[in-house]
């Protein structure tokens, strides 16, 4: 038969405080109270805070209020229409294309350019296109705009 300890268990102590057990557990290490633990056949053990103890914990939470609900009204509401100049402006503020380094490395001249890294490489090989070793080849982009006009 289990022993009878006075107090509550810690799920129950949670519960009635509105917070997680995990958030009473910290609570429970910072105020250095020690917790019973009961030993139930067949379960784990039911752990028990002492009331005294409990109420200590109690004292200790800061009372959590509900914020009061902000008075909104239901109705749908019509948005101002922006003109079309403005419309237009953000537009191109949000779609103008990403800024590209000076050199670029074969993968991306290849999708710079549309053409590929084997004929990218070969144009190297020949002299007619300069490139940079830089951890692999890179190529200015001014040098790209030049082979392909």
């Amino acid at each position: 038969m289990a022993k009878v300890v006075d107090g509550i268990p810690k799920r129950d102590a949670a519960k009635q405080l509105g917070i997680s057990e995990r958030t009473l557990d910290r609570k429970l290490y910072d105020l250095q109270i020690e917790c019973k633990q009961i030993a139930v056949p067949g379960r784990r053990p039911l752990v028990v805070i002492p009331t005294a103890d409990f109420e200590r914990v109690k004292v200790e939470m800061i009372p959590v209020e509900a914020a009061p609900a902000p008075e909104e009204s239901t109705a749908l509401t019509v948005r101002p229409s922006r003109p079309t100049q403005e419309l237009v402006a953000l537009l191109r503020t949000s779609l103008s294309a990403p800024t590209l380094p000076l050199f670029l490395d074969l993968k991306a001249a290849s999708t710079y350019t549309g053409l590929t890294q084997a004929y990218l490489r070969r144009q190297i090989d020949a002299g007619t296109l300069k490139a940079v070793r830089d951890v692999g080849l890179k190529v200015s982009r001014k040098d790209l705009d030049r082979l392909a006009a």
